[in-house]
């Protein structure tokens, strides 16, 4: 299972703003979820965007990222998850993958 949509959808606009490269990029992303105890796989757009408004900027801060420029690049990703119509990742358990897994006959 990889990144949500959403993630990937932050990471690419927060390329194309910031200058970062894709692995700055992702990193931040990964750490400023992981600093408000979420999970790249399943994070939502409502919690992305309180990451974004919230726990981003300091991070990109941490990148050398104008304070400004790290506000309105805050500003317009959280835009853009309010209006994205992205799905919300699947929230499967462990176990419910495997239960269905042994129920459709897979060896």
């Amino acid at each position: 299972m990889g990144d949500s949509p959403i993630f990937e959808m932050v990471v690419m606009r927060l390329m194309q703003q910031s200058g970062l490269s894709d692995q700055h990029c992702r990193q931040t992303v990964r750490v400023a979820l992981r600093d408000a105890g979420l999970d790249p796989m399943t994070v939502t757009s409502r919690q992305m965007r309180v990451v974004c408004k919230k726990v981003l900027g300091h991070h990109l801060d941490l990148q050398n990222i104008d304070p400004k420029d790290a506000e309105s690049i805050c500003a317009d990703l959280s835009d853009l998850l309010s209006s994205s119509d992205l799905p919300a990742p699947s929230q499967q358990s462990p176990e419910s993958i495997f239960y269905r897994l042994d129920r459709d006959g897979m060896e």
